[in-house]
């Protein structure tokens, strides 16, 4: 499995793609968003997705990053297994040398640890199989998503071994309902999909085929509507900005638009590619000065990059945390709005 020393190498060297974050003596490994290219050739990307070490050991190990149907070119055969896909936050529960984890994949203090009910029967259930991490979607009412939940429920979806990365269905953990685990084959497919296009109140469904698993997401919960009545730049560079542009891509590949997938990554990657190399610009420029007033009289604000980019180097000056450009920038990219991304692209109303 990965090690520390890989995962750590892959953040230093994207690390405005793979964020690393400390929690007392855990280390978490994260990715702020898929580079398709990257999370198809650089061996271990994909398992930072949460991925928690201690002391540089392996101490949990959530669901690798996956893909959905119709986001990558390839041929599935249908052949494995699948399940519902749960409408709630991802939750890992692991055990290591008697240290609990808790944690969502980006957080081991936010919401989800803080709230997910841990009942002492499932903190012993890790602790007794500590070789396995425990996956779990915590449905919260108070936390609604898309779609609305009566209790606060943790449901099992698998088990990950630290060991091998290999995943397991047939635990029972303590307190938790089971998330069913269905045969597929091309005919179920072929009788499933329809039936899921045409429903409402669902997410999806997960399957595993092919050797990797699939998210398979039906038009209602992604709303279609919004995504082919306006197909300007700016609303794809706000998917990307909110996390949700590989949704997109899926559904305009479902529907055969190469076209529009082309333009999209086209403004995409032209922007990312613009936004990292300012930001490295103006560190390094700023990393070579004393006073915010010498890195001001230094940097050019011309584009509204430059003026995003700018606002965040000073930030991070006065709290000495230039180093840390993962964190400049998502930072940067969580503020760009619609608006902001319609003044870049110089888009008219």
């Amino acid at each position: 499995m990965i090690t520390f020393e890989q995962a750590n190498a892959i953040h230093e060297q994207h690390p405005t793609i793979i964020g690393r974050k400390t929690f007392g003596n855990a280390v978490l490994f994260d990715y702020y968003y898929k580079d398709y290219q990257l999370f198809n050739t650089v061996p271990g990307i994909r398992d930072l997705r949460g991925a928690v070490f201690i002391d540089g050991e392996l101490a949990s190990l959530p669901f690798h990053a996956f893909f959905n149907v119709g986001e990558s070119k390839a041929e599935l055969s249908f052949s494995g297994y699948y399940s519902e896909k749960q409408d709630g936050s991802m939750l890992q529960v692991s055990s290591h040398r008697g240290q609990l984890i808790v944690g969502s994949r980006a957080s081991l203090e936010g919401y989800v640890a803080r709230e997910a009910p841990i009942s002492e029967e499932l903190a012993a259930f890790a602790h007794e199989n500590d070789e396995y991490t425990f996956l779990f979607e915590f449905l919260d009412p108070g936390h609604m998503i898309v779609l609305r939940h009566t209790k606060p429920e943790l449901v099992f979806l698998a088990a990950r071994s630290k060991v091998t990365g290999e995943y397991r269905h047939d635990f029972s953990p303590p307190g938790t309902t089971i998330n069913e685990v269905m045969p597929l084959t091309p005919e179920i497919w072929g009788r499933i999909q329809p039936e899921l296009d045409e429903s409402s109140e669902r997410e999806g469904v997960v399957m595993f085929t092919d050797g990797d698993f699939w998210k398979y997401k039906i038009d209602w919960y992604l709303g279609l509507h919004r995504l082919t009545s306006d197909r300007r730049p700016s609303n794809y560079l706000a998917a990307w900005a909110d996390g949700t542009l590989d949704d997109s891509l899926a559904v305009l590949n479902r529907y055969g638009r190469d076209d529009v997938i082309e333009e999209i990554l086209s403004s995409v990657n032209s922007f990312v590619g613009e936004l990292t190399d300012t930001l490295h610009q103006m560190v390094k420029v700023a990393a070579a000065k004393t006073t915010a007033k010498d890195i001001a009289l230094s940097l050019e604000r011309s584009t509204i990059i430059e003026t995003m980019v700018f606002a965040e180097v000073m930030s991070a000056f006065r709290d000495n945390r230039l180093d840390d450009l993962g964190v400049m920038f998502q930072n940067i990219r969580s503020r760009f709005d619609k608006g902001r991304f319609k003044k870049y692209l110089r888009e008219e109303d």
